[in-house]
């Protein structure tokens, strides 16, 4: 990268390995005194958030199928399809539930895509999505207005 003298692409590279992202820094709650603990910040969002939002009726609306129950007995996955989407993985992305990086998946794509394959395939046949696919790790970020 220097010697093509990409000075700048060098530099964001860097910077992008120094910065060591760890979560939801420093809050003040409503009585303006600093949080640390982890705990204390998830019960401080948690009183916030349950009093901006509003609470439902405890009626939840009917939903028309939208998909056929079958309709996904067709799709198939390859091993190559599998390898493409690990590889196109953005490994500064934030790893899932399973704490695995991104990095790792794409970097072992070759050696994870064949049972990958298989999971997906047996999902979509089944017409089942495991559990722990339906749930994620959400960060709340502030941004300014």
């Amino acid at each position: 990268m220097v010697d093509n003298g990409n000075i700048g692409r060098f530099y964001k590279y860097v910077n992008n390995r120094l910065v060591a992202k760890t979560g939801v820094g420093l809050i003040k709650d409503q009585s303006r005194h600093m949080l640390h603990d982890d705990k204390d910040k998830a019960e401080c969002f948690n009183r916030f958030f349950s009093y901006v939002f509003m609470r439902g009726n405890g009626i939840i609306p009917d939903i028309d199928e939208k998909v056929a129950a079958n309709s996904f007995v067709d799709i198939v996955f390859t091993y190559e399809d599998v390898v493409k989407l690990l590889k196109a993985l953005k490994p500064k992305n934030s790893a899932g539930p399973d704490g695995l990086p991104l990095a790792l998946l794409k970097k072992l794509a070759p050696s994870t895509a064949f049972p990958l394959m298989l999971i997906f395939q047996q999902s979509f046949q089944c017409a089942q999505i495991p559990t722990v696919w339906k749930s994620a790790i959400v960060t709340p970020v502030f941004k300014r207005a």
